[in-house]
C-alpha cells in the first residue's frame, strides 16, 4: 500500500509525505541514541515539560495561561506554579515552591504551597483553604481560611475570615488593611488599620 495515500470511504486521497522531526535536548534533558535511529529523551530533574520548535526541556516553573478548571484539572507540581488566571471553584493546586495567581482563588478551592502564595485579586469563600509554608500576599480575603508560616499581607480588607500566621498579619507599612468580623491568630505583630465588627460576628 502506498504510504502517501489515505483510503477514506473507499476513495483514494493524496497526501504529502511527512518529514522527520528534528528535536534536540534542552535544559535538564539528556538525549540518547537508541536502535533503528530512534532518539530517547530523559529528564534529569523533576519539573514540567516545555516544548518549543526544535527543542524539548524540563523547567521547574509550571506556567498556566488560563484559569484552573475542568480544562486543566487539579494541579500537583514539584516546583513553582504561575497561574495567569484564577483558581476555579472546588479545584486544588499543590506546589512544593511558590504559587503566583494573577486572578483570584474562588469559593471551595484549596491551595497548598511549600513557599509563598501571591494572589493578584482576592481569596474568597467559606470552604476556601490556603496554606503556605512562607508568606501570603493578597488583595483581600473574604470568608476563607488562610494559614501562613510567615506573614499574611492583605491589600485592602479581611472579612469573616480565619487567619493564622506565624509572622505578621497586616499590609503595607503604615497602610494596614481593615480586618472586619474575622478570627485571626499570629505569633508576630499586628499591622492593621482598623479592627472592628459591625455585625453580630466578633473580630478576635
Amino acid at each position: 500500500m502506498d504510504p502517501t495515500v489515505v483510503y477514506l470511504m473507499g476513495n483514494r486521497v493524496s497526501a504529502r509525505a511527512g518529514r522527520p522531526l528534528e528535536v534536540k535536548a534542552g535544559s535538564n534533558v539528556r538525549a540518547e541514541d537508541g536502535v533503528r535511529g530512534v532518539t530517547h529523551f530523559y529528564a534529569e530533574t523533576d519539573g514540567a515539560i516545555k516544548s518549543i520548535p526544535g527543542e524539548i526541556a524540563v523547567v521547574d516553573t509550571l506556567v498556566i495561561d488560563s484559569d484552573i478548571g475542568f480544562d486543566t484539572g487539579n494541579l500537583k507540581f514539584n516546583g513553582e506554579i504561575v497561574i495567569k488566571g484564577s483558581v476555579g471553584q472546588g479545584f486544588t493546586v499543590e506546589a512544593t515552591g511558590n504559587v503566583l495567581v494573577f486572578g483570584s482563588i474562588d469559593a471551595g478551592a484549596t491551595m497548598v504551597a511549600g513557599g509563598n502564595v501571591v494572589v493578584g485579586h482576592g481569596i474568597g469563600g467559606r470552604r476556601t483553604r490556603v496554606v503556605a509554608r512562607g508568606e501570603v500576599r493578597v488583595g483581600y480575603i473574604e470568608e476563607a481560611h488562610v494559614r501562613a508560616g510567615g506573614d499574611i499581607l492583605i491589600g485592602s480588607h479581611s472579612a469573616q475570615a480565619i487567619l493564622h500566621a506565624d509572622g505578621v498579619i497586616g499590609g503595607k507599612r503604615g497602610e494596614g488593611p481593615k480586618v472586619v468580623a474575622s478570627v485571626a491568630a499570629r505569633s508576630g505583630d499586628w499591622q492593621v488599620y482598623r479592627c472592628r465588627s459591625p455585625g453580630p460576628t466578633p473580630t478576635t
